[in-house]
């Protein structure tokens, strides 16, 4: 016989079989979230790096001593910009050279640009913010 509670005597619901019947049972946080990514002298100057931040997956760039966040992934073949290059404001990717510009995450084609975050420096590490919280499905 299986039993209905845990070690620390919560009950469990066998009747329910998918998690999506829980939303409302445990709030989730919302609003934005200030996340540390990294310590500053973790990337130099001139240089980008990834980060995972939940789902995220999320290319932080340097400009001189300006931190960038854009999402990771290029619009044209999924190429990964944490890995690209970095010149001035414009972060180019690995793999086929889209360029972007990390202040704002515009490119010069159509329909491309990408997703960018806020980020912020404080007592030397690198904070990125992410809206938290689920969206609803309609």
């Amino acid at each position: 016989a299986a039993i209905k509670k845990c070690w620390c005597g919560l009950f469990s619901l066998k009747e329910v079989e998918d998690g999506e019947e829980l939303l409302g049972v445990i709030e989730e946080p919302g609003g934005p979230v200030d996340v540390p990514a990294f310590k500053v002298d973790d990337v130099a100057p001139g240089q980008i790096r990834s980060v995972r931040i939940g789902k995220r997956d999320i290319a932080v760039a340097r400009v001189g001593d300006e931190f960038f966040a854009l999402s990771n992934v290029c619009r044209h073949a999924f190429g990964p910009l944490g890995e690209g290059f970095v010149e001035g404001y414009s972060v180019m990717c690995p793999w086929h050279g889209w360029r972007y510009d990390v202040r704002d995450g515009t490119t010069d084609h159509p329909d491309a640009n990408v997703r960018r975050y806020p980020v912020m420096v404080r007592d030397g590490e690198v904070f990125v913010t992410v809206e938290m919280g689920r969206k609803r499905r309609e």
